[in-house]
């Protein structure tokens, strides 16, 4: 296990081929791309304050189950367009942050959003809010690593409009 406390920014194969199992990084802004690349050992990673996280950067970390991120819905590079002018081939035009995470079926919350929901007027709103984070973890193992980054940033999405609009 390593807590790197003092870490703001991952550069792109900072960690590429490690050997630890869990990572905490609780002042990490940035995740480059590749940072984490085919690392095989990767269980657990711990994101508390990331800001962005760039395309591949998880890329064939294959035993990465479980990550905790704070709530934005900008938190991973825009998937690019097959029209982008700056994709250099087509293996870039299908990167995503988590391909071949297949073992990935946890995505845990972290940050304010519990204080949030919890302070929420309605039970019926808190339920929801709560039924609408856990959704995420019911879906993950079913789909394929290709899929996921799309179907984490839709979430991330949906809960950042839901909680918007019950505040």
């Amino acid at each position: 296990e390593v807590d790197c406390d003092k870490l703001e920014r991952v550069d792109g194969c900072a960690f590429q081929q490690c050997k630890f199992r869990r990572i905490s990084l609780p002042h990490a802004k940035m995740i480059e791309r590749w940072a984490f690349y085919e690392n095989d050992a990767l269980t657990e990673m711990e994101l508390p304050e990331v800001n962005q996280i760039q395309l591949s950067a998880f890329c064939d970390a294959a035993s990465l189950r479980r990550i905790a991120i704070p709530l934005k819905a900008d938190l991973f590079d825009r998937e690019p367009d097959s029209d982008d002018s700056d994709i250099d081939d087509e293996e870039e035009m299908e990167a995503s942050v988590f391909n071949g995470c297949d073992s990935l079926v946890q995505v845990d919350l972290v940050g304010g959003i519990h204080d949030t929901i919890s302070s929420l007027y309605l039970d019926r709103w808190r339920n929801e809010m709560n039924k609408e984070i856990r959704h995420i973890n019911l879906v993950l193992p079913s789909i394929s690593s290709d899929e996921k980054t799309a179907i984490i940033r839709w979430w991330l999405a949906s809960v950042s409009r839901k909680i918007e609009h019950y505040k």
